[in-house]
């Protein structure tokens, strides 16, 4: 079995988690009429998207030769995504094991290879990158403006609400990272 079937099969296998997921909160909201549902069940198919948008951002970078079987997601301050981020615990990627670290507020990277920052984390980003600056490690955001401050892949909700994302190249290259061209060619905007 190929690279590009296995990505395909596990993309199926998480989008068809969260139809059943949708599928029961509404028929909840149908018991409940005075629920607001709606929203709920965008903001989690979003977060579903999103999670499985890093599990392929992961599976398009490369990391430097000596980087362990390893790589430490590393979720910095308060988690958005909850337990969507838990369906990446322990998945492979080009031979690496994902392991889920939830960090908090700590600003301990030492043992990451990926971090995710969150909106929460956007007014502290420059401290935060100044901490890592090259490092192999993957910086992913979805705060605005935060791929010009220095994260490397930043994403947002376009007018249509779908999930886009620009590449901060350069930063990654400065940090030894190498993201291929055909994740480089969907970004809405690369950095130089």
């Amino acid at each position: 079995m190929n690279r590009s079937h296995r990505l395909s099969r596990w993309f199926a296998v998480f989008m068809h988690k969260a139809a059943v997921k949708l599928l029961c909160m509404l028929c909840i909201g149908c018991m409940n009429p005075f629920a607001h549902l709606e929203a709920f069940a965008d903001n989690l198919i979003q977060h579903q998207v999103k999670v499985a948008f890093i599990y392929n951002f992961i599976s398009f970078t490369k990391w430097p030769e000596g980087t362990g079987e390893t790589l430490n997601l590393c979720i910095h301050g308060e988690d958005p995504f909850g337990s969507e981020f838990d369906e990446l615990h322990n998945k492979t990627s080009n031979n690496h094991r994902i392991n889920l670290i939830r960090i908090g507020d700590t600003g301990q990277f030492d043992n990451c290879q990926i971090i995710f920052f969150p909106q929460s984390a956007a007014k502290a980003l420059p401290d935060l990158l100044g901490k890592i600056t090259a490092k192999p490690i993957l910086t992913i955001a979805d705060s605005p403006n935060a791929a010009t401050l220095g994260v490397m892949i930043n994403m947002s909700i376009s007018p249509s609400d779908r999930v886009i994302f620009e590449i901060n190249q350069r930063e990654a290259l400065n940090s030894d990272l190498f993201i291929s061209s055909k994740l480089l060619r969907l970004a809405v905007k690369v950095y130089q």
